[in-house]
């Protein structure tokens, strides 16, 4: 992984040409990296040009890890796999049968999709290993990695933000980069999250174990900033978080992530199916 001199940015939002996970003065990917990286399109079928997109993770050659909020009822919704490089993109309209959300949708923000006439040729593995979900419970914060421990994160992004003055709050897109863009953080405790989770409808808070945080480091720090995301966040080539969202001020606050660990074992029995 490249050395963290990033700024992630993530845009949220449905609204035209609208995509969530966006990296400033980020680094192309390298070229064997992020091969399992899919991009989602939802369109709204009574106005084509209301747009909104979305990252996902291969976890095999036709199951989708991604965010629950990438899915609306009655809209279509197209996988777009091979997007990195990007040279070989083969695309699917993923039907309403063949999404699966945990549920309740709106206290768990993570969705499986599964294609049906395309298949993958790069997947990206779950954690070997997992604290189990009932030490999880038992002790509130029981991450899936150490404090400190480097984590990856990627998208779409924008090489610059849209500032106002010296104001760190980010106003809007700046310019956007149509490579997929890799950037490191470490693994923080929560703590300074907390009052930002009913605004993610995390049921319970941050005292729950769905999700873990995020932080830049060095001069110029990744940080991910308004709205929500859905790519994964790698260590070790294991996917333990999909992103799921930051703050409207840059390099201020954590990101947080949702757990992967937490939801594991519905994700494999759900695979089976």
């Amino acid at each position: 992984m490249t050395p963290l001199m990033f700024l992630l940015l993530l845009w949220a939002g449905v609204t035209t040409g609208n995509v969530e996970k966006r990296i400033i003065n980020g680094a192309d990917c390298k070229v064997d990296e992020r091969l399992y990286h899919v991009q989602l399109e939802m369109t709204d079928p009574t106005d084509p040009t209301n747009e909104y997109f979305c990252g996902g993770s291969l976890l095999s050659d036709t199951w989708i890890l991604t965010a629950a909020h990438c899915w609306e009822d009655g809209w279509e919704h197209k996988a777009i796999i091979d997007v990195h490089p990007g040279t070989n993109r083969q695309s699917e309209i993923i039907k309403d049968k063949h999404h699966h959300i945990y549920s309740p949708k709106g206290q768990h923000d993570i969705m499986l999709l599964q294609l049906q006439n395309i298949k993958g040729t790069h997947k990206i593995d779950l954690p070997q290993i997992c604290p189990s979900v009932a030490l999880q419970l038992l002790y509130g914060y029981s991450y899936p990695l150490t404090i400190g421990e480097i984590i990856q994160v990627a998208g779409h992004g924008y090489t610059e933000p849209k500032t106002i003055g010296d104001s760190k709050k980010v106003h809007g897109p700046g310019s956007e980069s149509d490579k997929l863009q890799c950037a490191d953080m470490n693994v923080v405790d929560c703590a300074g999250r907390k009052d930002k989770a009913k605004d993610h409808n995390f049921d319970g808070g941050f005292g729950e174990t769905r999700v873990f945080c995020g932080e830049g480091f060095g001069a110029i720090p990744a940080d991910i900033c308004p709205g929500d995301s859905d790519g994964a966040v790698v260590h070790d080539n294991q996917i333990y978080g999909v992103i799921k969202g930051g703050d409207d001020e840059t390099c201020m606050r954590e990101a947080f992530f949702i757990n992967v660990c937490y939801y594991k074992q519905w994700i494999v029995d759900t695979m089976k199916k």
